[in-house]
């Protein structure tokens, strides 16, 4: 089953075909709330998202993409699916500027429908840190993604769907060395109620670390092989 009662919460949940991360998650992303994905470049953010959506699309359920990295290509996606009637179920959207994104989040609402199971938007951040210049524009364009967020989630709990915002990172220097966080601070993740982070560690292996989630409280770490077919846990 993709969608099941979480044994933990109220909330149904949407299983990424996974197992022990489907276990670790009390059976997957949450319906009605924001999961929010974080790491840095090539560590399986969009892989994992594409996951959630094509589980769902083979039980005749959509999910609406907003696609600012360019990132998901129907090549990419017929190589996880293996069936080319899985990308009818897949609406793609891709604005080319933070105002654009603004306009589609605020204009989404018209495209769901009762299939409508996720959003994801990938990356939520990358148009917003190509306008960040001064301290007084970033107060704004700090304010307006507060915004869509807040209005992402809003449209969450509505249509009882799971919002994925996906997030890059960038480097704090320390005194110890650079400390990876999320692009815009803590933003997304004050609107999400589940973080996973997602981490290089070798060549097709990548670590995801389950860094907030509403049904535990202790940070749990999950090593997933990264293949043409998707995220699985190596055997």
């Amino acid at each position: 089953m993709t969608l099941e009662k979480s044994k933990k919460t109220n909330y149904q949940r949407i299983s990424a075909g996974i197992p022990i991360l489907d276990n670790a998650l009390d059976g997957g992303i949450p319906l009605g709330l924001i999961t929010h994905i974080f790491g840095a470049s090539a560590t399986g953010k969009t892989t994992l998202a594409l996951q959630y959506a094509l589980n769902i699309a083979k039980n005749g359920m959509k999910t609406l993409y907003i696609d600012t990295e360019y990132g998901v290509h129907p090549t990419r996606v017929l190589q996880m699916a293996n069936s080319k009637k899985l990308l009818q179920f897949l609406i793609i959207i891709r604005p080319k500027t933070f105002a654009e994104q603004s306009s589609f989040i605020d204009k989404i609402e018209s495209l769901i429908v009762k299939d409508v199971k996720i959003i994801v938007i990938d990356t939520a951040t990358r148009l917003y840190r190509a306008e960040l210049e001064s301290l007084p524009k970033n107060v704004v364009l700090n304010r307006e993604l507060n915004r869509q967020m807040a209005e992402l989630l809003n449209l969450a709990s509505k249509h009882k769907i799971a919002v994925i915002a996906i997030n890059q990172v960038s480097a704090e220097s320390k005194e110890n060395g650079n400390q990876i966080k999320p692009a815009g601070g803590s933003i997304l993740s004050y609107w999400s109620s589940l973080d996973l982070k997602m981490e290089y560690v070798e060549m097709g292996i990548r670590r995801l670390i389950i860094a907030k989630n509403i049904a535990e409280t202790e940070k749990t770490m999950i090593n997933l092989l990264l293949t043409k077919k998707g995220l699985n846990h190596p055997q």
